[in-house]
């Protein structure tokens, strides 16, 4: 029937056609997998990885397509609390949507903050490999003036041996050696220390709380990304921008991921159940709260 409310999926549905969007081009801006927004505009939640995640892959798709993702979120909670086991109702949500221009100037600027998000993974840096050949090479010299000099220093005297007597009245002989030339001392020609390496500065460079979206820059070497759980955490990781488990895992509490890689390292989280280590140092992400969060380290 005309009158017939929509559910939240076909409420998602009307709003992303309405704007001519495909689910291809949502998926590869909001990192979601396609088959993930299809199942939320056909309502079937129970191919979704959990209902934490399905929570925060609607509110993310929600703000995407410019309407109250608070709403829907609150809607859908209303919805599993109850505890009948009849279908679920399908109502609008209670708050309106957004105009045609809002929805437009949004989609517009979390488009925009998203490409400047994920524009520094394409830089590939050069400074941290040059500076370790020019630090080689002052080792090298260092090496090779500190053992020139021992061995300028270190080359015996000669000297002319005296004539040996022995005593008539002694049936054993008592032969004197000359004494070696002792080695000059080689402490005051000692290397100088070299400096401990510095460690990475990680800078926040991309903030998009709303979108869930971070990025940072980490100087130095390879990146040496760590997440020790302390709950149920659903996580789908990159590397240099390839999927490493495209259909993401679910970690539970007391275990450890550790990813290391040349360039960049991307993930997606579906809650904050964990403690992020970057190059040996903690890292805290802003605004903890339960909704999806992705999260971008790049080499500078």
């Amino acid at each position: 029937m005309a009158d017939d409310p929509m559910s939240i999926g076909e409420y998602l549905k009307h709003s992303r056609l309405a704007r001519r969007l495909q689910l291809e081009h949502i998926s590869e801006e909001l990192h979601i997998r396609s088959q993930y927004l299809a199942a939320l505009e056909a309502d079937e939640w129970d191919k979704l990885p959990g209902e934490v995640y399905g929570i925060g892959f609607l509110r993310s798709y929600a703000r995407f397509l410019g309407v109250d993702a608070d709403a829907l979120v609150d809607y859908r909670r209303r919805l599993t609390q109850k505890q009948s086991g009849s279908a679920p109702e399908r109502s609008t949500p209670a708050t309106p949507v957004l105009s045609r221009r809002a929805r437009r100037a949004r989609a517009a600027t979390t488009s925009a903050r998203i490409r400047r998000a994920r524009q520094p993974r394409d830089r590939e840096p050069a400074a941290g490999s040059s500076g370790r050949v020019v630090l080689g090479a002052g080792l090298v010299l260092v090496a090779l003036f500190v053992a020139g000099m021992f061995m300028l220093r270190s080359q015996p005297t000669t000297t002319s041996a005296l004539p040996v007597t022995t005593p008539k009245s002694k049936s054993t002989s008592h032969t004197r050696h000359p004494k070696k030339p002792s080695a000059p001392s080689s402490h005051h020609h000692s290397a100088k220390p070299v400096p401990a390496a510095a460690k990475p500065i990680i800078t926040l460079t991309g903030n998009n709380v709303p979108a869930g979206i971070l990025t940072y820059s980490v100087s130095g070497g390879p990146l040496q990304v760590s997440l020790d759980f302390s709950g149920p955490c659903w996580v789908e990781v990159w590397k240099n921008g390839i999927s490493s488990n495209p259909s993401g895992f679910t970690y539970a509490a007391g275990q450890t991921l550790n990813v290391s890689s040349s360039s960049s390292v991307e993930f997606w989280a579906g809650t904050r159940l964990f403690s992020l280590t970057v190059d040996h140092q903690a890292v805290s992400l802003p605004d903890p709260s339960d909704r999806v969060v992705h999260v971008t380290f790049v080499r500078s």
